[in-house]
């Protein structure tokens, strides 16, 4: 059955604009600004509460009197591991904070590659902004017969490469006399030199 309208209300529906499709286009342009700015806060606060930092997050050294086992792996950014066919993470790089106190700041690395690359690099430390020191390393190659790490050493030459098609250089890198005050440091930055790339390794020290 089909309603009828009066020719009044056929006049009112009339006088009802169209809908105005720019002005619809415009919402969904100002509600996808405003989603992108509610998912840069939440990023935002990620990062304030420690959850979106970088690096490894332990209990500073200094205060609790002790180094906690801990970690840092960077991911391979070459496309190597997809161009050969390795597994992933068959070429990430390592590093552990191994000692902290007033006479010595060290660390443990252990760096991957396709090739046998040269042994020496240079690594830089800094605390928050301020730089601590620099210096050229040697480091070992690691074999399974030779380790390159020490006995405490929280890192493991284990690796996702069963074709031995990948090579590993490591060792202990100990900056002594640092000067640094340790309970205020929050924060250690290494940077390790190699080939002209640099890794970037932090560690954030919660009180």
């Amino acid at each position: 059955m089909r309603l009828a309208l009066s020719p009044g209300m056929q006049g009112l529906f009339a006088r009802i604009p169209p809908p105005d499709r720019n002005r619809e286009r415009q919402g969904v342009v100002v509600g996808a600004h405003l989603t992108r700015l509610a998912l840069l806060a939440a990023a935002a606060l990620l990062v304030m509460s420690g959850c979106g930092r970088r690096g490894a997050v332990i209990a500073h050294p200094g205060v609790d009197g002790r180094v906690n086992h801990n970690y840092v792996r960077l991911k391979d950014r070459t496309g190597s591991e997809q161009r050969r066919g390795l597994a992933k993470g068959a070429l990430r790089n390592e590093a552990s904070l191994q000692r902290f106190d007033s006479a010595a700041i060290c660390f443990d690395v252990v760096l991957r590659s396709v090739e046998r690359t040269e042994a020496k690099i240079r690594v830089r430390m800094r605390t928050d902004e301020q730089r601590i020191a620099s210096q050229p390393v040697m480091l070992s190659q690691c074999t399974v017969e030779s380790s390159c790490l020490a006995e405490d050493s929280y890192l493991s030459l284990q690796s996702t490469d069963t074709r031995g098609t990948v090579y590993a250089r490591g060792g202990r890198v100990c900056f002594a006399d640092h000067g640094l005050d340790l309970p205020d440091a929050d924060r250690l930055v290494v940077g390790v030199t190699s080939l002209g790339n640099e890794l970037i390794f932090r560690w954030y020290l919660d009180d």
